[in-house]
């Protein structure tokens, strides 16, 4: 029997409010599997900085703010990412749908 999936909800959140605030240079948050817990691993700028957290062996989530439009109309728009590298074996690829629904309830709510 697989053992259930839990998270550090708070620090997951407390990442989400952060990257969803004009107060903060953060543009993304990279969530990852310490064991069976999903953590908050990182915080921080730039595109390439944020393709780099995500590894061929590893399962994760990545919430990043992109900015769109020209000079006179900048938006702001929100991309959650769901990551499972092409090392990652089949049961744990099968179990990232029931993952992904987890850390959808803590930032949807």
């Amino acid at each position: 029997m697989a053992l259930p999936t839990s998270l550090d909800k708070e620090a997951i959140r407390e990442a989400y409010e952060d990257i969803r605030s004009n107060l903060t240079d953060n543009e993304w948050a990279v969530f990852k599997f310490d064991g069976l817990k999903i953590v908050c691993a990182a915080k921080g700028l730039g595109f390439d900085e944020f393709c780099a957290e995500f590894a061929d062996n590893e399962r994760a989530f990545g919430y990043i703010r992109i900015q769109m439009g020209d000079e006179m109309s900048k938006r702001s728009k929100f991309l959650f990412l769901t990551w499972i590298g092409p090392e990652v074996g089949v049961m744990q690829r099968a179990k990232m749908s029931t993952d992904k629904s987890i850390i959808k309830d803590v930032i949807n709510e």
